[in-house]
């Protein structure tokens, strides 16, 4: 799978293999999260190696989703919108 991107009218999503890249904002800056990564590795709260850690677990989960709903049969018509919206009243 090569490089592709899918853009909205906020972000930029750019997917590399294994799974997703990285987002880039409408600024052409980098995405918050990765940026606040750093910044958290910079000032020794968070080490690499737990960042990888983390990321690796992330893209595990994705992962087992995509898997999940691309191995799923489709609803049934009648089911296709069975929980899209809230019913009933809010505490």
């Amino acid at each position: 799978m090569g490089n592709s991107h899918r853009t909205s009218s906020v972000y930029t999503l750019h997917y590399q293999p294994p799974f997703i890249g990285y987002i880039i904002a409408p600024d052409g800056k980098r995405c918050p999260i990765e940026k606040f990564k750093s910044e958290l590795i910079e000032k020794n709260i968070l080490t690499c190696s737990l960042a990888k850690k983390i990321s690796d677990k992330i893209d595990s989960e994705i992962e087992e989703a995509v898997k999940f709903a691309e191995e799923s049969p489709y609803p049934e018509t009648r089911e296709a919108l069975d929980d899209l919206f809230f019913e009933g009243a809010l505490r």
